[in-house]
């Protein structure tokens, strides 16, 4: 696997666990509901969404598949503090 597989891999991992948060569901309920035909064509258009906005490519996905807000808080289950931009740049 080259480096721009690895970073389309990387950039669509990311998308998934980004949609869960923002959808407070599992990661893998989401994987589950998007399906191996999507995440694959996900991966085929990672090289050109890499220039989009990432909050632009997860709203469109989760309103194309009508993902609901669940009740999962992966943040407040954490045992640890989640760093935030506010930690990075203090």
């Amino acid at each position: 696997m080259g480096n721009d597989e690895k970073d389309d891999l990387k950039y669509v991992c990311s998308l998934i666990e980004y949609i869960s948060r923002a959808t407070k569901n599992k990661v893998a309920d989401i994987v589950k509901l998007l399906g191996k035909k999507e995440i694959g064509r996900q991966l085929e258009l990672a090289e050109v969404n890499h220039s989009l906005s990432f909050e632009q490519v997860a709203d469109e996905i989760i309103e194309a598949f009508g993902i609901k807000e669940g009740s999962f808080d992966s943040v407040g289950n954490c045992e640890y503090k989640v760093p935030s931009n506010d930690l990075l740049y203090s």
